[in-house]
């Protein structure tokens, strides 16, 4: 074998070994995405639909407390009106 002939089977298995190496870096950063970055932005996120969940409600009861009722736009015609009940204990009707 020549030493041109030497020169050109190197270059080439060095393509070869740089090539794998980029792939496997490439499934490295995609694993990685899958099992570590993408689950803390998904519970980010469910947190902060709790926490919007949880000021919704304490907003609606703060109203209801200050009004004594709350309406709620439901459609362009429709409203849904919620308000404080208290059960009679002991009349036997709701």
């Amino acid at each position: 074998m020549s030493d041109n002939q030497m020169r050109i089977k190197v270059g080439y298995s060095g393509k070869v070994v740089f090539t794998l190496v980029l792939v496997i870096l490439v499934l490295v950063a995609v694993v990685a995405y899958i099992f570590l970055i993408a689950p803390s932005i998904n519970g980010y996120i469910v947190n902060k639909q709790i926490e919007a969940q949880q000021i919704l409600v304490s907003t609606i009861i703060q109203q209801i407390q200050a009004q004594g009722y709350v309406q709620i736009p439901v459609s362009s015609n429709e409203s849904l009106v919620l308000v404080p009940y208290q059960s009679g204990q002991g009349s036997g009707s709701p």
